[in-house]
């Protein structure tokens, strides 16, 4: 007795992406990168497809369990951002081997982004390097700094 064909075919789960940054270049290939693929930031399989009606997508079969994922422009200097152009945490689904569709948005690209000038942080928080270097990761990220009220001008900071 045979196997229906059916039992070979892997779950699938859909990465849609329903908008991104409008200075997102014309001719830019974007990416998804995650705990599926080694994180490779640019691998032309998990490149996006432009759906024609503004939005993206791409289809992957990962393994059930936890799926964690950031979108790129091809390598980890052009990284997707959060709102304001910052650093954004990957995403983490949990994947249950069923066929999904996740409906995600590209706020926007973390190089195109703030780059520290302005930011949403309160009284306090103070730029320590807008460029800090990270060897482990090959970027470059934006290092703040809180104090207290009354932080500087107590003898906490003396030890």
């Amino acid at each position: 007795m045979g196997l229906a064909s059916g039992s070979f075919l892997q779950a699938q789960l859909t990465l849609d992406v329903q908008s991104i940054p409008a200075d997102t270049p014309a001719d830019a290939t974007m990416y998804v990168a995650g705990n599926f693929n080694g994180w490779a930031p640019g691998m032309a399989e998990y490149s996006l497809i432009d759906d024609g009606d503004g939005s993206w997508s791409l289809t992957i079969s990962p393994p059930s369990g936890t799926v964690e994922f950031k979108f790129t422009r091809g390598d980890w200097s052009s990284t997707e951002g959060n709102a304001t152009g910052g650093f954004q945490p990957n995403h983490t689904l949990i994947y249950d081997g069923s066929p999904t569709t996740e409906s995600l948005s590209i706020l926007s690209w973390e190089d195109f982004g703030s780059g520290g000038e302005s930011s949403t942080a309160g009284p306090g928080v103070e730029v320590l390097s807008p460029d800090f270097f990270i060897p482990q990761l090959e970027r470059n990220r934006t290092v703040r700094i809180y104090t207290p009220p009354g932080y500087a001008d107590s003898e906490a900071h003396t030890g």
